[in-house]
């Protein structure tokens, strides 16, 4: 069986401690969330048997190995809490821009 995403970050050299489960973009959401539509893939979540809802209190939060099990469980996105590693989003369509940050 090949690890999940959750499992290669658990077990690398990240801190597995930060990891969250996030919304996949085709989620469904929950009628109860107040997540918006175009926010699947982009935020932090949980699925219940409603559907997908947001993660509430998310920067308090440290994940166990079970938490990762669970999440991978789900099919949630792996995310990552900044306050040990930063990263910067990705999502950048200026050439110019982003070839200063990758310099």
């Amino acid at each position: 069986m090949s690890k999940s995403g959750f499992q290669l970050w658990w077990t690398g050299k990240m801190q597995g401690s930060e990891l969250l489960p996030g919304i996949p973009p085709d989620a469904k959401l929950s009628p109860d969330t107040k997540v918006s539509p175009e926010n699947r893939g982009k935020t932090q979540g949980k699925l219940t048997p409603k559907g997908w809802v947001g993660f509430a209190d998310w920067t308090k939060f440290r994940a166990e190995l079970e938490d990762v099990k669970c999440w991978h469980g789900w099919g949630a996105n792996v995310l990552y809490q900044t306050r040990i590693f930063h990263f910067i989003d990705g999502d950048i369509d200026d050439a110019r821009v982003s070839g200063a940050i990758e310099d």
